[in-house]
């Protein structure tokens, strides 16, 4: 589909986009008394909260509605988005591996499709029957098990999991031909790196940890990421202060929940511009992104509510809006 192809689609999400959740609101949501007042505000603008206004069941909803969504108006085009989805195939993977050690496995272990139906997942790790799953999955999907049945090393193999979703994701924002999705997977693999090298460096993993955790990009180096890490967080942070991600430093000093929150807001700023491109596939991607944020600042929302949390410590981890 071309650029001109897809002012269509650039159309219905601006109309989509008038929906979105903003400041405002979620200050609303933060302020609520308890989480049946935050399903009525949501109610009130728009989500399906169902009969049950069971938590877990909207936020899956609301993600099966965008997607829904943006099937319908990218038609065959919406593989161009898979980008956004392979994190939970290798979630789904992760889970497969560990399952076959457990007596009971339960369905909740398992996320929303990605890519890959979960079934067909599960069949192929319970079955060891790896060459029903796409190539290089297939083949990473054999050696996770392998390693995690004769280690038992479920963080072992969770990090062999972990760094080749960090290499899928890279290596589809190359080779998307566009600039905002390989913005996106460019921030997403850093932050991920240098969340593994904080809590790495916190609990003095060493260099052979670093090397099988850490994917490369093109942002960060990973040999002098890897030798600040090893010397610990302060040396981590002087590193950080040297790169693009900068201006993260303070959060980055603060917790791991504060720099997860920085991230994700990077994300944001830097696609706040595509409110303003007509054209091409990248404003689509920015509603996926924007829409994504915002289940997530919900699902904060939610949990902070469930656990009786104080608003002001909700506040500080809900994210920024795209709207």
């Amino acid at each position: 589909m071309s650029d001109t192809n897809y002012i269509f689609a650039v159309t219905r999400i601006r109309g989509k986009e008038n929906q979105l959740l903003t400041e405002g609101f979620m200050h609303q949501l933060v302020e609520a008394k308890d989480v049946s007042e935050v399903v009525r505000l949501l109610r009130d603008k728009g989500w399906d909260t169902g009969g049950t206004g069971d938590p877990a069941k909207i936020l899956e909803d609301e993600r099966t509605k965008t997607w829904d969504f943006l099937r319908e108006i990218l038609k065959e085009d919406i593989h161009k988005l898979d980008v956004f989805l392979y994190a939970q195939d290798y979630m789904n993977l992760k889970s497969a591996v560990k399952a076959q050690k457990l007596k009971h496995p339960y369905e909740g272990i398992y996320g929303p499709d990605g890519t890959i139906p979960v079934s067909k997942i599960v069949s192929a790790v319970e079955k060891k029957q790896f060459e029903t799953l796409p190539g290089d999955f297939g083949k990473l999907a054999a050696d996770a098990l392998d390693t995690f049945l004769h280690t038992g090393d479920g963080q072992l193999s969770d990090v062999m999991i972990d760094r080749a979703a960090l290499d899928s994701i890279y290596a589809a924002g190359k080779k998307s031909g566009s600039d905002f999705l390989k913005q996106y997977a460019e921030i997403t693999v850093a932050s991920a790196d240098l969340k593994v090298a904080l809590r790495a460096a916190h609990t003095g993993k060493n260099r052979d940890f670093y090397e099988k955790a850490l994917a490369e990009c093109k942002s960060l180096d990973k040999a002098t990421l890897i030798k600040a890490a090893e010397q610990g967080p302060d040396a981590l942070a002087d590193y950080l202060s040297m790169t693009d991600y900068a201006g993260g430093v303070d959060a980055f000093r603060t917790s791991m929940s504060a720099f997860e929150r920085w991230c994700d807001n990077l994300l944001i700023e830097k696609m706040r511009p595509q409110k303003y491109n007509p054209f091409g596939l990248d404003p689509v991607a920015a509603y996926v992104l924007a829409r994504e944020n915002e289940i997530k600042s919900v699902r904060i929302v939610l949990l902070g509510k469930e656990n009786g949390l104080p608003a002001s410590f909700i506040e500080e981890r809900v994210r920024e809006m795209y709207a």
